[in-house]
């Protein structure tokens, strides 16, 4: 009893759960969303930051593309910073 006490407020959540598009074929990944096959992905815009603020309204609007295929997930960002050659990131010894 004490164990079914425990879990009903998993139960009290209720979210949805989107449903991913299942793709065939293959997807072209090459840095460019212009494949037909990122136009049937799920869109989620990604409208918080987390660094540097913590859970505010992002600056840059952003989009996530999600999609599978059976075996694979595959996810895009799409990220419209204004001045994208100030992005910078540190070269790690496992980069490529």
């Amino acid at each position: 009893m004490i164990l079914l006490l425990a879990a009903a407020p998993v139960w009290a959540v209720t979210s949805e759960i989107p449903d991913l598009p299942r793709i065939s074929g293959a997807v072209k990944i090459d840095g460019s969303l212009d494949d037909l096959a990122w136009r049937k992905a799920l869109k989620i815009d990604v409208n918080i930051e987390t660094n540097p603020g913590e859970n505010v309204p992002a600056k840059v609007k952003t989009v996530a593309y999600l999609m599978e295929d059976g075996v694979n997930l595959y996810i895009a960002f799409d990220a419209r910073d204004p001045n994208p050659k100030a992005i910078r990131a540190f070269l790690r010894d496992r980069d490529s």
